[in-house]
């Protein structure tokens, strides 16, 4: 939810005067419109302490006029607001490839983040709580 709140709020900024929709509200769509849609891929564990995943986002463009120029200039604008990477809280992601593509007058453009997740220790496999050390003394024998 995090990376899905963070890219509504980029395209909130960047895009004034369009409406920015999550998938939930698209039934009452005003046009132009864009439309963000997050779908988890996959996720491996890397080792105890770590997952990978890869999250796919698309976003859709409902322009006004359904013109190819306005197709166009959406691109290059989306270019620019998700090159090279988006910065979700303390982290940065790397966006990578960008896919556009047109199908009934709406542009999708998509993309995937990779990255490393932490587990939480609590959570990990084989985790036994111990007890610290405390002050340990030492003889010193030569």
């Amino acid at each position: 939810m995090e990376i899905k709140e963070a890219i509504i709020n980029k395209l909130t900024n960047s895009f004034e005067g369009y409406n920015v929709y999550g998938e939930e509200d698209v039934a009452s769509l005003l046009k132009p419109a864009l439309v963000l849609r997050v779908y988890p891929i996959s996720m491996a564990i890397e080792n105890k302490y770590h997952r990978r995943k890869f999250i796919n986002v698309q976003i859709y463009y409902h322009s006004e006029n359904g013109t190819n120029g306005e197709d166009l200039d959406m691109i290059d604008a989306l270019y620019e607001v998700f090159d090279p990477v988006l910065v979700v809280k303390d982290r940065i992601l790397p966006v990578g490839v960008i896919h556009t593509r047109v199908k009934d007058n709406t542009l999708r453009l998509s993309f995937n983040l990779d990255f490393i997740d932490s587990i939480e220790e609590t959570k990990s496999y084989n985790y036994e709580e111990y007890e610290l050390m405390e002050e340990l003394e030492m003889k010193e024998e030569f």
